[in-house]
């Protein structure tokens, strides 16, 4: 059964100020206090602030946030370990003063 995040864990610094929601396929199915391990391709991109086709596209390019296919295919699902996504944007860090 697909699941699909809509609201994040409060602790996790990504995802500060948000309570954590999972929502399955059943939209009136609600787990709450359940932290996801990972994210589909749109719950990541909504996550980043980016656009799931800007994400496509650093995958293409051999950018972005690391990712997972479900499948042995390359059409298979993608999906975003949540300790890929917080490894990534600390690593996108700067510091103001002209660095």
């Amino acid at each position: 059964m697909p699941v699909s995040v809509s609201l994040f864990h409060i602790d996790s610094p990504l995802f500060s100020g948000r309570r954590t929601v999972m929502k399955h396929k059943d939209q009136d199915n609600l787990i709450p206090g359940v932290v996801p391990m990972a994210l589909s391709s749109e719950d990541a991109a909504r996550a980043l602030g980016v656009s799931p086709k800007t994400l496509a596209n650093w995958r293409c390019a051999g950018r972005g946030p690391a990712y997972v296919h479900i499948g042995d295919s390359p059409r298979s699902p993608v999906l975003y370990l949540m300790e890929d996504l917080e490894s990534w944007l600390h690593s996108r860090r700067r510091c103001g003063g002209g660095e």
